[in-house]
């Protein structure tokens, strides 16, 4: 199944406000404070030079997904492991996203629900995503983008009067220190994640111009990331955006008009919850797929159930907590992921064109 270079920008665009757009307006305002916009900026150049790396890659073996290279490239067994270091981390992101979507409405939304619950229906939903194949995953997606866009939208128009510009000005009273380092966590999510796009790139239609809508989808995800930041600053202040784990939630909760327009957070949680579905979809079919690669299955789909059961109990025995779950991701996750989502797939571009080379 193929799908078009539209599909597969929206896609990226998607993916790159998953989680992000609800989560990363209070790390960023932790560490830069009412500088935070700058470092989505910074981020998004960092996040393109990974971006750049990946697209190198797909063009060396076009028709190759990230995996199939690595055999290509290494042979069975090296080229096996390699691939193994890229899926366990693809496996834990998975099951990251699980958890943030259960952490969400168990804390928002519907708070009695015990989470387990959340993650049984968002497991089956998948699941039925998933066994349809990329095209219908993509056409799925295409159909609720433009709805994601007009409630974002809504939710900036009728926020602007609320702004205090002075929220937002920039102060470097402490050097540009805290804006790199708020800028350092932001690079691994969104950015690192986005390795995943190399299992689906084989599969679009016109693979030379994917690898640029490949830039195009990321820009586009990341301005509207640094748009609700600024949003996030200008109305809630740096305090209380770094302070609340959903700042953008919280916004929408601030929506009055007139005593009839009120309380439009539904709209953010629809927003939110759909990006992030697709998000764990993309990623858990990535995975899915480069299993079914590696143990050379004819379909990823005989390996659903057994790895959604998988991601349902890791979700829950390795994340006992959103505390411990937020520690993980800002200390520890980072360097992890530069390490097997940038340095490793860098390695592996070296060694392909040097493979290249000498067939040739």
């Amino acid at each position: 199944m193929n799908i078009s270079v539209k599909q597969f920008t929206i896609l990226v665009v998607m993916y790159t406000w998953g989680s992000a757009v609800l989560l990363i307006p209070s790390a960023l305002a932790t560490f830069a404070k009412s500088n935070a916009w700058i470092s989505s900026l910074l981020g998004l150049l960092f996040g393109l030079l990974l971006i750049f790396l990946y697209v190198k890659i797909s063009a060396v073996y076009p028709d190759k997904t990230f995996i199939e290279l690595n055999r290509v490239v290494f042979g069975r067994w090296i080229g096996t492991i390699i691939s193994i270091l890229i899926l366990f981390p693809i496996f834990l992101l998975s099951a990251g996203i699980l958890r943030e979507i259960g952490d969400f409405f168990t804390t928002q939304v519907i708070i009695e629900t015990p989470i387990e619950v959340i993650h049984i229906f968002t497991l089956i939903t998948a699941i039925y995503c998933i066994r349809a194949g990329l095209e219908v995953i993509s056409r799925t997606c295409e159909i609720f983008f433009p709805w994601i866009v007009l409630f974002l939208i809504i939710l900036i128009i009728f926020l602007i009067p609320e702004m205090e510009i002075r929220n937002i000005s920039p102060n470097f009273a402490r050097g540009i220190g805290p804006i790199l380092g708020a800028a350092y966590p932001y690079i691994s999510i969104p950015y690192c994640q986005l390795v995943v796009f190399l299992m689906i790139l084989p599969n679009v239609n016109n693979a030379s111009k994917a690898r640029k809508s490949f830039f195009l989808g990321v820009i586009l995800g990341s301005l509207g990331i640094t748009l609700i930041t600024i949003m996030c600053l200008g109305v809630l202040g740096h305090d209380f955006t770094s302070r609340n784990m959903y700042p953008t939630y919280v916004l929408g909760k601030m929506v009055k008009i007139g005593g009839i327009i009120e309380r439009v957070e539904v709209l953010v949680a629809i927003s939110w919850i759909l990006s992030t579905f697709f998000k764990f979809v993309v990623s858990s079919y990535a995975l899915l797929l480069g299993i079914a690669q590696v143990l050379k299955l004819n379909d990823y789909r005989v390996l659903v159930f057994p790895i959604s059961f998988l991601l349902l109990v890791y979700s829950m025995v390795s994340y006992p907590n959103i505390v411990y779950f937020m520690e993980v991701i800002y200390k520890m996750w980072t360097p992890y992921a530069l390490t097997v989502f940038g340095l490793l797939p860098l390695f592996v571009l070296i060694a392909a064109n040097v493979k290249k080379k000498i067939s040739n």
